[in-house]
């Protein structure tokens, strides 16, 4: 979620916060699984997927209600100034929330020991470091490509794309398939997401 102020952003309740992040990531999870069902023709919900989006969603709220206030507290102890600053900080804060909790829950449902090995650490640090770089050198000229289309849209999906894309290939030193199948599902998703979802379910749900 994008703010032109981010005097917004602090004032905004926490239920709301709660509500738009697991909206759109529920979205993403399904869509996204959906297309990588019909590409790799496998169970679209299997054990795996429903342990992730519950470790995922359980990250997101964690985040709303907790983590997001180590966001606020480090752009006012510092006085942040930046809106694109602000936004990195968020997202190291948030998705680093969402990321360890993941691991950790995910690993106690499958009886596993908990192991943030190299490859996991490379994974994610990349998709982070995508975010920030968006961020900090390409947010401002989004809006020279599209003046007309939804803002937020157009963000999001350029900012997973980056994302996921440095993702993979800091993790294995080049670009695969498996990449650009998650990068098709997750542009979909939030495609539906603003296009059908934001727009068609009431607003009190979202």
């Amino acid at each position: 979620m994008t703010y032109n102020n981010y005097n917004d952003y602090i004032k905004t309740n926490d239920y709301k916060l709660v509500k738009h992040d697991l909206t759109i990531w529920l979205t993403i999870v399904i869509i996204s699984n959906l297309v990588h069902y019909k590409i790799k023709n496998k169970d679209p919900f299997d054990m795996d997927w429903v342990f992730y989006s519950l470790a995922s969603l359980f990250g997101l709220v964690m985040h709303s209600l907790f983590t997001s206030k180590l966001t606020i507290y480090i752009i006012n102890k510092y006085n942040i100034k930046s809106y694109n600053v602000r936004e990195s900080i968020t997202d190291v804060i948030k998705w680093t929330t969402v990321y360890v909790l993941n691991n950790i829950i995910v690993s106690y449902f499958k009886n596993k020991e908990i192991n943030f090995n190299d490859k996991w650490i490379k994974m994610h640090t990349g998709v982070i470091v995508g975010y920030i770089l968006f961020n900090l050198l390409i947010e401002k000229n989004i809006f020279n490509v599209s003046v007309t289309s939804d803002p937020d849209l157009i963000i999001s999906i350029f900012k997973s794309i980056i994302g996921i894309f440095l993702g993979y290939f800091i993790t294995d030193g080049y670009v695969h398939l498996d990449c650009f199948h998650m990068i098709t599902g997750v542009v979909l998703a939030l495609i539906v997401y603003y296009v059908i979802v934001k727009k068609f379910i009431p607003p009190i749900l979202l």
